[in-house]
């Protein structure tokens, strides 16, 4: 791939969700003909910059699920990702940077009074897709070896599916959180 253009690890953590996700809903007999969309988180921490607190935006992405060529939608989602960072990069911010400063708690106050049908109008996505940099050195707890990192995230109310990547040294472990309510046999996704 890297003979036809420059992948990012979002990149393909993005093209890894869709592909499953496209065949999770190819099997339910439901893929939409437009593309799902996924929120995304992106850092805007520079490289020199060690404060503790949070530095991040949102973007609204098209996962390109309409496309059968996975190469395909690769690319298209390469394509978006490239846009996206452009529009960071230019200073244009995200209509969540106010909710995505707040503490933890408060989002979660915040998550439980709005409704279903609010939270789906607001962020305009099916599902949320966030990609955390861990260590790319061994971690050790007790002189045993971290093998791998799999995170659990938290849910919008309404939004039943969370894909949360973290990279550890050579690997990214996928972490989904889902509601069993909104998601039959979910375990497909997980398989893709």
């Amino acid at each position: 791939l890297k003979n036809h253009f420059e992948v990012s690890i979002n990149d393909v953590v993005l093209a890894l969700t869709a592909s499953s996700m496209r065949n999770y809903l190819l099997h339910l007999g439901v893929l939409p003909r437009e593309s799902v969309r996924a929120n995304m988180a992106v850092s805007l921490r520079k490289e020199s910059d060690a404060a503790a607190s949070n530095a991040i935006t949102t973007v609204n992405l098209a996962l390109h699920t309409d496309r059968q060529d996975p190469i395909e939608r690769l690319n298209a989602i390469h394509r978006e990702t490239e846009a996206a960072k452009q529009t960071v990069r230019s200073g244009q911010s995200s209509p969540y940077e106010p909710i995505n400063s707040l503490p933890p708690f408060a989002v979660a106050l915040l998550n439980k009074a709005l409704t279903p049908a609010m939270v789906l109008n607001m962020m305009k996505c099916n599902f949320i897709v966030s990609n955390v940099k861990g260590s790319p050195r061994p971690i050790y707890v007790a002189g045993a070896r971290t093998e791998a990192m799999y995170p659990v995230s938290l849910l919008a109310n309404g939004m039943g599916l969370n894909f949360t990547c973290v990279s550890y040294v050579d690997n990214i472990d996928f972490g989904i959180t889902y509601d069993a309510d909104l998601l039959p046999d979910a375990w497909r996704i997980a398989d893709g």
